[in-house]
């Protein structure tokens, strides 16, 4: 019973924080597809989507070609995911 409860809280505390992060959509990297930038270095992607930069209290700087725009949205990587295990994203 405890851990059906700590499991509702846990989902509970994920959707407010999703919803105070205010994106203006969902998206996972589980909707990426990584084929259409060959170049982007997917492992590497799927580590930072894990947060442990923030924790560390490391910087991340995404960078490509001018003018081509982002390869993958900013808040594939870090926003669904860093909302996560506890730590607060603002805009």
């Amino acid at each position: 019973m405890l851990d059906e409860e700590a499991t509702q809280r846990d989902e509970n505390m994920q959707k407010r924080r999703l919803s105070a992060a205010k994106f203006p959509t969902l998206k996972t990297l589980d909707q990426y597809d990584f084929s259409l930038v060959p170049q982007l270095n997917r492992q590497l992607v799927l580590e930072l989507a894990q947060g442990h930069y923030v924790a560390a209290r490391e910087n991340i700087l995404m960078a490509g070609e001018i003018g081509t725009g982002n390869p993958i949205p900013t808040d594939y990587p870090t926003g669904p995911n860093s909302s996560s295990p506890g730590h607060r994203r603002d805009h």
